[in-house]
């Protein structure tokens, strides 16, 4: 005869089964909890950043050997797929400019979809647009770019894509650009291929761009480039300490050539939020950076 202890066990342990399954039901939801606040976030900031991408709108391209896609989903989601790996991760509205972009941006694992990236550690991403003053100007931002891992059409559309294996770590590293020149999508861009980025469900908006970018401007006798001066207001970068960083950096005879540019990088402990300098063959500044 069973006594009433043993019941006593029995009930406790059927409520423990229940309450386990009931547990397990809702893993999928405690999981996704901060990918659904990261959503909340990005939804409330996605109306007004400088996105490239509308909701639908896929881009295929082929960088090299390479053959990615990205897609927009809704609330700055974005897939990237490449080879039989994909990535889902909600993009943060930025609050303010960063390097021009007032775009979107992934700043960690959280904004990540669970169950997908399964092969990373670690993704940057990044999509908004450029500003730039002439056509020279942004010709001179892409040289910046590793042609191996990058590919823009004439009117300005840019995708980099990088993916760096080690034995310990994955690291998945995307760009996504519309580059204007003075408010408008350029024409005609050196090195363009329209041939390898295909873009589908592309909405055409009447929206116009009124982002005001400066012109090229002699400070202390040394060319600064639009871009340059837009940056440094951004960063809050006095010129003059620009150039006391290049007359340091020249005078340390600490400059050195990188593909067409001279470069001075972190010439000294003391600069402040200056940690590099970029000129052209006439000793323009063509990019400062922290």
């Amino acid at each position: 005869m069973i006594n009433k202890k043993t019941i006593s066990g029995i009930l406790f342990l059927i409520g423990a089964i229940f309450i386990g399954i009931a547990i397990i039901s809702q893993l999928p939801l405690i999981w996704a909890a901060p990918y659904n606040l990261t959503r909340l976030s990005s939804c409330q900031g996605s109306s007004t950043v400088e996105k490239v991408m509308n909701q639908g709108m896929s881009i295929a391209a082929e960088i090299g050997e390479k053959k990615i896609s990205i897609i927009a989903g809704s609330c700055l989601e974005r897939t990237y797929l490449w080879e039989s790996e994909s990535c889902t991760i909600l993009q943060q509205a930025r609050k303010s400019r960063w390097h021009g972009s007032y775009g979107i941006y992934s700043p960690n694992t959280s904004s990540w979809k669970p169950g997908s990236c399964k092969t990373l550690e670690h993704a940057v991403t990044e999509e908004g647009q450029q500003h730039f003053n002439s056509t020279k100007e942004a010709g001179m931002w892409l040289e910046s770019f590793d042609r191996a891992e990058t590919v823009y059409t004439n009117d300005g559309l840019v995708v980099s894509w990088g993916l760096n294996s080690s034995k310990k770590e994955q690291v998945l590293d995307v760009e996504v650009w519309q580059i204007y020149i003075n408010g408008e999508k350029p024409t005609q861009l050196d090195g363009a291929q329209d041939d390898k980025i295909k873009i589908n469900n592309y909405l055409q908006t009447n929206k116009k761009i009124t982002v005001k970018t400066s012109e090229p401007k002699i400070i202390d006798g040394r060319l600064f480039y639009g871009r340059v001066i837009d940056y440094m207001s951004e960063q809050k970068i006095d010129a003059s300490a620009v150039n006391k960083f290049i007359n340091d950096c020249i005078r340390k005879e600490q400059v050195k050539k990188n593909g067409i540019y001279s470069e001075c990088v972190n010439v000294s402990t003391n600069n402040g939020p200056l940690f590099f300098v970029q000129m052209d063959s006439e000793g323009s500044v063509v990019t400062v950076g922290p």
